[in-house]
């Protein structure tokens, strides 16, 4: 066996300054580079609780308070696993009963009522939007992506701060780092006008748009003349700005979702500034400057900008108790008119009326038993089991529901007031005066029973009314005493008869006279004739 040659190498110190190859590497606990980027810029950033996330989001005296009813004051809606939808109030209560074992989701807006459709949208305290990581380019490039948002790096290689500013305030995320969610705060919340919804909804998207395209890389073509992407990142699906997210603090995943401070408040100008001009969100469409709002109206200049006063008026829900009370007692009146729909729309009424479900299911029973005269019971069980199941699923939908609904649905037969031409104000106006002169007239009459020797001036001077109003009320009074033609002797009212006419020209007349003798006490009066319509009997 021939001997082995073994050759010494001798090690050389220039071989470790060569530098190794950029090589992807994935770390053990992540499943993708996009988590580990977002791991690695996250590390740096101060992690809070639910506590000081939600108290930032919605500051001390923002929300109302539990159990007491102040106009201006709202509350959010939070839906937890298992439970019906609770208030989210000032104390945020509800909020830090979340656990990492039970999911729950809520929107950063205050709703006024009950329910939580975008008519009874008041304030929104922060845009919420789910944002999708660039794809696997590089280990480093998730990172580098979210590190753009801060900074811009010019030709020469220095960094200089993002003018304006996109980092959102708060970045949401999951334990595995694989869902992130980017919160916006406002420093003050928008009121959610009616005419603001879809500007919102614009705003949200553009804005989505806009943090996606940063993470696109494209290089100018001499040739084509134009910006061609190399990569165009994936842009999620543009969702409602009344769209859910998961709590911070609740279970999202294998574990807790988390909040992570990254940034500043922001008001509704600065999000403008980010999207193009025809995506831009403005509270009032007016074309004056607040110098020239500040010359004309300098009133309101003080009380809404300068002291940051609330408005007077804010919209708030009114209850209806008295449709409801109304309706059952009307369906009993009309109990040959009613159909089966109005199970439906009693539950409508209890629902605008926020009546206790317990005292609808015993209206309901009442009105099952109205009911069973006229229908199959069957037929009868079938609306009463629907109406509750409207109530209990969804009572804002049944809020929606108009007057002239509820009547074409239950089959009542009801008459509206004619305003005669004149405005709701106006026709109020009438009506109040109307009652005001009727309430006098009573006053009077009763005053004149209780004092029958007395005066009109005594009249007058007791009640605080005028001499001409008494007068008005007392010849009134005398002319509908005088129509009844009672007995002077023992006040029975005396009997009219329809005879023929006297004169062969008057025939197509006939005329009704006064009895000559009393029916009671026999006594014998002048009588008097009067024209009638009909015919003689």
């Amino acid at each position: 066996m021939e001997d082995e040659i073994l050759i010494e190498v001798e090690e050389d110190d220039e071989l470790d300054s060569i530098p190794a190859p950029l090589t992807n590497v994935l770390r053990p606990g992540f499943e993708s580079y996009q988590a580990q980027g977002l791991h690695d810029y996250l590390i740096e950033r101060k992690k809070v609780s639910p506590e000081e996330f939600y108290r930032d989001v919605f500051p001390a005296g923002a929300l109302a308070d539990a159990k007491v009813q102040e106009q201006g004051k709202f509350a959010c809606r939070i839906y937890r696993e298992g439970e019906y939808p609770q208030y989210v109030n000032n104390d945020l209560k509800e909020v830090l009963k979340c656990t990492p074992e039970h999911a729950a989701q809520m929107s950063c807006i205050a709703y006024a009522g009950r329910g939580e459709s975008p008519k009874q949208a008041c304030e929104l305290y922060a845009l919420i939007l789910r944002v999708l990581l660039p794809e696997e380019i590089s280990y480093k490039y998730a990172e580098y992506s979210l590190r753009r948002m801060e900074s811009v790096v010019d030709r020469y290689g220095n960094y200089h701060p993002r003018t304006p500013r996109i980092c959102p305030t708060y970045m949401l995320t999951d334990p595995s780092y694989e869902t992130l969610y980017f919160c916006y705060v406002f420093r003050d919340f928008v009121p959610m006008y009616h005419h603001m919804h879809i500007k919102l909804q614009r705003l949200y998207d553009a804005l989505s748009r806009t943090i996606h395209h940063l993470w696109d890389i494209g290089v100018w073509d001499d040739l084509q003349k134009k910006f061609v992407y190399k990569y165009e990142c994936i842009k999620p699906l543009p969702e409602s700005i009344f769209h859910r997210y998961p709590v911070v603090g609740s279970k999202y995943g294998k574990g807790e979702f988390t909040a992570y401070k990254t940034g500043q408040k922001y008001d509704l100008n600065a999000l403008n500034a980010l999207v193009p001009k025809t995506y831009q969100a403005n509270l009032y469409d007016t074309k004056m400057t607040m110098e020239e709002a500040k010359e004309q109206f300098s009133d309101w200049h003080t009380r809404r900008v300068v002291e940051k006063r609330k408005p007077s008026k804010s919209p708030i829900y009114k209850d209806k108790t008295l449709l409801y009370k109304w309706f059952f007692k009307t369906a009993f009146k009309q109990k040959g008119n009613i159909t089966l729909g109005a199970m439906e729309a009693l539950a409508a009424c209890a629902a605008k009326g926020f009546i206790e479900p317990d005292v609808l299911d015993e209206d309901l029973a009442d009105l099952h038993t109205t009911l069973s005269a006229r229908f199959s019971e069957d037929d009868i069980i079938v609306h009463e089991q629907r109406a509750k199941e409207l109530y209990d699923i969804d009572p804002s939908a049944l809020r929606h529901w108009t007057f002239d609904d509820i009547v074409e649905q239950s089959g009542l037969q009801h008459k509206r007031y004619d305003r005669k031409g004149n405005t709701q104000t106006q026709h109020m106006k009438i009506l109040q005066e109307k009652n005001e002169e009727k309430s006098r007239k009573d006053a009077v009459f009763s005053w004149f029973e209780d004092n029958p020797d007395g005066t009109q001036a005594q009249c007058a001077r007791e009640l605080g009314v005028s001499r001409k109003t008494v007068s008005k009320w007392i010849a009134v009074k005398e002319k509908a005493e005088k129509r009844k033609n009672l007995c002077p002797h023992c006040g029975t009212p005396m009997v009219k008869t329809k005879i023929e006419p006297y004169f062969w020209a008057l025939k197509a007349k006939f005329y009704s006279r006064i009895d000559k003798d009393c029916p009671n006490c026999q006594h014998h009066i002048k009588g008097k004739a009067y024209v009638c319509k009909g015919p003689a009997r």
